[in-house]
């Protein structure tokens, strides 16, 4: 139990406190409410530090730091740590290059069913070319169509090409 509430009330405001001070701009603040957060295990608010270091404009950017937050953000079951971490790892962005932990890493954030087409997208290249995963067209061509579906007009371009 925290001073004046639990654990989870000491996350949610903190994380809430980080949202509200990053849409004032007061990055400062955010990243600050976003790291007390993120040190006592709320994956969410590891993952938003980790973007406000990845994207740079919110904070000198620093990707190896930006990687660390994604890693707690993925070993808290943050499917979006896990689809920025997947990301890194395939494009090496301060990391080893790993076309094997990039699968890995997409596969954990397609298990919780988020709604994002880089996802399905990425998903579709590793098939279609076998990085990280056996070369599969059918689940190249079933991930390019989600991601299609979902608005990604180079997964629709994939699609119609693999489908000819």
């Amino acid at each position: 139990m925290m001073e004046g509430g639990t654990v989870e009330d000491f996350w949610l405001k903190n994380h809430y406190a980080g949202i509200a001070s990053r849409e004032l701009k007061d990055y400062t603040n955010a990243i600050k409410y976003f790291q007390q957060a993120c040190e006592i295990g709320y994956a969410a608010s590891c993952n938003l530090l980790g973007s406000m270091y990845s994207n740079g404009k919110e904070t000198k950017k620093d990707i190896k730091k930006a990687n660390k937050y994604f890693q707690l953000a993925c070993d808290g079951k943050d499917a979006y740590g896990c689809l920025n971490l997947g990301t890194s790892y395939y494009y090496g962005e301060s990391i080893e290059q790993s076309y094997s932990q990039a699968f890995k890493h997409f596969q954990q954030a397609k298990e919780s069913k988020i709604a994002e087409s880089h996802l399905y997208f990425m998903l579709g290249i590793m098939y279609l070319e076998g990085q990280g995963c056996r070369l599969d067209k059918d689940k190249a061509l079933e991930h390019f169509g989600i991601a299609c579906d979902m608005g990604n007009d180079t997964a629709c371009k994939n699609y119609a090409i693999i489908k000819q």
